[in-house]
């Protein structure tokens, strides 16, 4: 029984050793890690001069993680301030970036059924772009011009869409 005691006694104390240790490790202020700032800070500032889409990527999930840990640091006021005009410029920045590329691969895809002289991904690409450049004269000329020289070769089934 006395052992029994005497074990339990160690459990106990070897638990709020380990408890308090853990709660002192939680405790430190992220305001004074001035290495992990640094580090996160030059993350940052070696990323964003990059004009490739992951790099641009990689800036913005530093600077939101810079923000997070340490936007309430008044050491690194200056850093916090930029961060939060420079962030969302960023991702505007990403969006357009993201929108262009996807547009080039329409752009693309309609020059390569033009050379190819394929009417209906002709149409099927000039739709996809007039939804987004509805005045876009360029893409609507030749469009409107398939229906016609078709009808020559005897193929009246783009008319419709020449007409539209």
């Amino acid at each position: 029984m006395n052992k029994i005691f005497r074990f339990s006694g160690l459990a106990v104390f070897a638990a709020a050793v380990l408890g308090f240790s853990a709660t002192q490790g939680f405790a430190q202020d992220p305001c004074a890690d001035t290495d992990a700032q640094t580090a996160l800070y030059t993350k940052f500032t070696e990323l964003y001069p990059k004009t490739d889409l992951e790099s641009r990527k990689g800036a913005i999930t530093a600077g939101k993680e810079f923000l997070e840990k340490y936007g309430a640091c008044e050491t690194v006021k200056q850093q916090n301030d930029y961060f939060k005009t420079a962030v969302p410029a960023l991702e505007a920045s990403v969006k357009k970036m993201v929108e262009d590329e996807d547009r080039r691969k329409l752009f693309k895809r309609y020059d390569d059924a033009v050379t190819a002289d394929n009417a209906d991904e002709i149409l099927a690409a000039g739709k996809l772009i007039l939804a987004q450049q509805p005045d876009n004269v360029n893409i609507k000329v030749p469009m409107g011009m398939i229906g016609l020289v078709k009808s020559y070769a005897k193929e009246n089934k783009y008319a419709d869409d020449s007409i539209r």
